[in-house]
């Protein structure tokens, strides 16, 4: 491999972080709000949640795309699992309005999983 595709590498892998990182940041909110009373408040947890999936599935296309190039790890694989988890609990809880508790599992493990995860960049380990 040479330089100049080591620089491009190293500069997907930083925006496929970046959009991971947007996702999380995007799916805090929405957790924050769905466990609110106010409609207009769960609302607004499935427009950040709409945020934070596309973001996601950016990163994931980008992933799949250059597979080969970026070494595919399971690292990878377990956050978006783990968001996908949680972008289906919290739809769920909005439509049955009472699963609060499983959101906010499902919010947590996908919290744990991308901060010791590849794309947490203030992660040291990585």
């Amino acid at each position: 491999m040479d330089t100049y595709q080591v620089v491009n590498l190293k500069t997907l892998l930083k925006e496929i972080s970046n959009m991971v990182q947007l996702s999380y940041f995007d799916a805090k909110q929405a957790h924050d709000l769905i466990s609110e009373k106010e409609d207009n408040k769960k609302i607004g947890a499935l427009a950040y949640l709409n945020k934070a999936t596309s973001s996601m599935v950016a990163a994931k296309c980008l992933c799949f795309t250059h597979f080969d190039e970026i070494y595919y790890t399971n690292d990878m694989k377990e956050v978006f699992t783990s968001f996908d988890l949680f972008a289906n609990e919290i739809i769920q809880q909005f439509t049955n309005m009472q699963r609060y508790q499983q959101v906010n599992h499902y919010f947590l493990k996908f919290k744990e999983t991308f901060e010791d995860s590849i794309f947490n960049t203030t992660n040291t380990d990585n």
